[in-house]
C-alpha cells in the first residue's frame, strides 16, 4: 500500500489529516448505502415488473439495468472527487464514474454468464467407505 497518496497525483502539500479522515468516512459511510439502495432498487423493480402486467417488459428490463449502473455511477463519481489529493474537475469526475460503470456492469454481466454457463462436476458430500479403511460400515 502508498503511504503518501499525494505522490500519485504530484501534490506538493498534502492536505490535513482531519480533512482526509472526513473523506474517507464518509465514503466508508456512504458506498454501503448506495450499495443497499442499489439493491433494494433492483429487487423492487423485479417484483414490481413480474407482479404488474402494465409495466411492459422492455421497459422493466432498461430500469433493471439502468438504475443500478446510475447509482454505480454515482458512487464511482464520488470516488474519483473524493479521494484524490487534488482539485478533480466535476465533469471529470463523472465521465470518469460513469465509464466505470458501465464497465463494472459488462463486468457483472460477463461473469453471471461464467456462472451460468461454466461446467461444474458433481461434488460427493460422503466419501464412499472404501476411503476411510477400519471404520465401520453403515450397512
Amino acid at each position: 500500500m502508498i503511504r503518501r497518496p499525494d505522490v500519485i497525483w504530484r501534490v506538493g502539500r498534502s492536505r490535513p489529516y482531519w480533512v482526509s479522515i472526513l473523506g474517507y468516512t464518509g465514503l466508508l459511510v456512504t458506498a454501503p448505502l448506495l450499495l443497499g439502495l442499489s439493491m433494494a432498487f433492483t429487487t423492487y423493480l423485479t417484483a414490481l415488473s413480474m407482479r404488474m402486467a402494465a409495466v411492459p417488459p422492455e421497459a422493466g428490463s432498461f430500469l433493471i439495468r439502468a438504475i443500478p449502473a446510475s447509482i454505480g455511477a454515482l458512487a464511482f463519481f464520488l470516488v474519483y472527487r473524493i479521494v484524490p489529493h487534488r482539485p478533480v474537475p466535476w465533469r471529470h469526475a463523472m465521465i470518469g464514474g460513469v465509464t466505470a460503470a458501465v464497465l463494472f456492469e459488462i463486468a457483472k454481466e460477463l461473469f453471471a454468464a461464467y456462472v451460468r454457463y461454466a461446467p461444474t462436476e458433481p461434488c460427493e458430500a460422503d466419501p464412499p467407505d472404501d476411503d476411510h479403511p477400519g471404520e465401520p460400515s453403515a450397512a
